[in-house]
């Protein structure tokens, strides 16, 4: 069960990191390509995306941790 949840973990974290990467990509390309005009880009968008792929990476990471507690409890009452 715990190597199940480590590899939901190990998922939730690369699919975060993904969203933070395509995000932080999109908010370069944006203020690139708008920085020689006087119009603001749209960085509404890109920026939540940015909150989501951090937030999912650590809600993963947190996964990660109690599965990694649970083994560590599962030793210990077999020790």
């Amino acid at each position: 069960m715990s190597v199940g949840m480590m590899g939901a973990g190990l998922t939730g974290m690369q699919r975060g990191y993904q969203t933070v990467t395509n995000a932080a990509n999109n908010i370069a390309q944006q203020t690139t390509v708008n920085a020689g005009e006087s119009s603001s880009a749209d960085l509404a968008g890109p920026l939540v995306n940015l909150g989501v792929g951090e937030r999912a990476t650590e809600a993963s990471a947190s996964v990660i941790r109690t599965a990694d507690e649970m083994v560590g409890t599962l030793i210990d009452l077999m020790a």
